[in-house]
């Protein structure tokens, strides 16, 4: 009868170790967890942008007098409380994305503002653009990128990216929230 292998006592060390630190991260989550109070919603709430479609592009004068080649387009609303409304968009020629009749576009509507119209009685609401539509093209995107890493990582690959996932999840449903809940960030990253 000779003594125990290290080896079996080691792994049992790393084991209650192991143990250990997933019970104080489980109540580290509970603590921190954010409560949901409207004002945390707040802040999404104001970045929501509106789906909309260029309907309408014509030359338009700049508001800066160095800028040449501004373009003001017509826009239908395809979501929102306004679905179905058209407004205007005045873009300048410096960075602007170029647009045509048919692209699909985010915007958000400047309160208080509105442009003269063609010509009716009415002034057509004013907007910004937020961004150009891209969803379908960035989930083509993702699915390649998943496909590729799955085939050349196989079985890691794939492990890989249910990793990348629950740390997103992490991330979007439990950092930020509870840091704009005004828990510690010190302690929020630890957990």
């Amino acid at each position: 009868m000779g003594k125990a292998p290290s080896h079996s006592i080691s792994s049992r060390i790393a084991l209650v170790a192991l143990g250990l630190l997933t019970l104080a991260t489980v109540a580290g989550l509970v603590a921190l967890w954010p409560s949901g109070d409207p004002d945390v919603q707040i802040a999404t709430e104001i970045a929501e942008a509106e789906e909309a479609e260029v309907v309408a592009t014509t030359a338009s004068p700049c508001q800066n007098p160095a800028e040449q080649g501004c373009e003001q387009l017509t826009i239908e609303l395809r979501s929102g409380v306004d679905e179905g409304q058209q407004g205007v968009i005045v873009l300048g020629q410096v960075g602007a994305p170029e647009l045509g009749v048919g692209d699909r576009i985010r915007v958000t509507r400047n309160e208080g503002l509105s442009l003269p119209g063609d010509g009716s009685a009415e002034p057509s609401p004013s907007y910004s653009l937020t961004e150009v539509e891209r969803s379908a093209p960035m989930l083509w995107l993702a699915a390649i990128f998943a496909a590729l890493v799955i085939v050349l990582g196989r079985w890691r690959g794939a492990r890989s990216l249910v990793g990348l996932a629950i740390s997103l999840a992490l991330v979007t449903f439990f950092i930020i929230p509870a840091i704009l809940d005004e828990r510690s960030p010190l302690l929020v990253a630890l957990v």
